[in-house]
């Protein structure tokens, strides 16, 4: 069962079916481009990540008898906080890779565990304060050097990452995004996307069963991977390393390391209980984490790494700009030719590339449009007569 059928979870339900699995896909959004995939059967559910998402896992497990042994994957934070938390009423119900290390995943949930664990294991983490209101706003930054970056301490917020130039955008961010609330900030690591690298596994009780490095190319919005590529830099599987060992850890995980210009790694953020949003560069060069995950759930031996061509994933639906960047670089001679992955392109899956393509048509001629009301409605007022 795959909870979220955003491009994340389609490219687990497209692994796994990959290997001949069925999958009942849950999401509480039916237009998502996801829902359409012919690969999993698709059903509504009202909450995908709240509270109420334990209670519909019930319903949907009573409601269609589903086995024990279904295997439970999950594609944001939030759930894995959620299914944390209540894991009691499910066991017996579902099979969940980390259900034995919950106290440890949860525990890294929270981005302000991360300064302490990263001083704990010798790693180089970005000092960090914490923005409750904007009453401490500015005191809290006081000895942070400018820019600076700026998270939501809880998952899912009104937005992911901002950078910070001056103090007074600092109060800005505070006052346009109350809700998310409270917010991590730390000194702006310098250099720019390609600096980034990042290291996903699959564990199990600490011993790694599956492993891919990463290299990210382009994250627009900041925050975002939007073009990324596998690597040989085993940089951040090393300090992956030392920054989870100790926790024995199962199921997946990942962290994403900068180095900044004297060639310093430095940890941006980990990832515990689920894979990350970028997993189909991961399957699509042969490193099949989902199916790693499942085959590890239901007694089957790892599987081997097949032999697949390098694919370099590009995230068109959050940054269409992505695949010019690219082909403007390849253009350039400074990118070797690889295979494209798409999050919704595939052949013997269409639906929901055509589905992502109307809907990203429909809102081109819907800006389009409020852009030359905009324009109307300027022209007539600059030619009212005033009196």
């Amino acid at each position: 069962m795959v909870v979220g059928l955003c491009a994340h979870g389609l490219a687990i339900v497209r692994n796994l079916a990959r290997h001949e699995v069925s999958v009942l896909a849950l999401d509480q959004n039916p237009d998502l481009p996801g829902c359409h995939t012919r690969l999993a059967v698709a059903e509504r559910i009202a909450d995908s990540n709240g509270e109420g998402l334990v209670d519909e896992l019930i319903r949907v497990s009573t409601k269609r008898g589903l086995p024990p042994d279904t295997v439970l994957f999950l594609t944001n934070d939030r759930q894995v906080a959620t299914i944390a938390g209540a894991w009691q009423r499910l066991e017996g119900r579902f099979r969940l890779s980390w259900a034995g290390a919950a106290d440890a995943v949860s525990s890294q949930l929270e981005k302000s565990a991360h300064d302490a664990r990263a001083a704990q294991t010798g790693c180089s983490y970005p000092t960090t304060r914490t923005i409750s209101d904007a009453r401490n706003a500015v005191t809290a930054c006081l000895g942070l050097h400018l820019p600076l970056i700026a998270k939501p301490v809880r998952p899912l917020g009104s937005f992911k990452t901002r950078i910070l130039e001056r103090p007074d955008e600092i109060l800005n961010l505070c006052s346009e995004h109350p809700s998310a609330l409270p917010l991590l900030v730390q000194p702006f690591i310098p250099g720019d996307d390609e600096q980034i690298y990042f290291c996903a596994l699959y564990l199990r009780e600490g011993q790694v069963l599956a492993r891919f490095d990463g290299h990210k190319l382009r994250s627009k919005p900041m925050g975002h991977t939007t073009v990324a590529e596998p690597t040989s830099e085993s940089m951040a599987y090393e300090v992956a390393q030392r920054y989870f060992g100790g926790l024995r850890l199962s199921g997946p995980c990942s962290l994403e390391i900068k180095l900044d210009p004297a060639g310093q790694p430095w940890i941006i953020e980990p990832t515990v209980g689920r894979t990350d949003f970028w997993v189909d560069v991961c399957c699509e060069s042969g490193v099949e984490l989902p199916w790693v995950e499942y085959c590890d759930q239901i007694g089957l031996p790892s599987p081997p790494v097949p032999e697949r061509t390098p694919a370099v994933w590009l995230n068109t639906e959050r940054d269409p700009v992505a695949a010019i960047w690219l082909l403007r670089r390849m253009m350039l001679g400074r990118f070797p030719y690889r295979r494209l992955i798409f999050p919704y392109a595939r052949l013997s899956d269409p639906v929901p590339f055509l589905v992502s393509l109307k809907q990203f048509v429909r809102m081109q001629i819907r800006r389009l449009l409020r852009r030359v009301a905009r324009m109307i409605h300027d022209e007539r007022a600059e030619n009212t007569p005033r009196g």
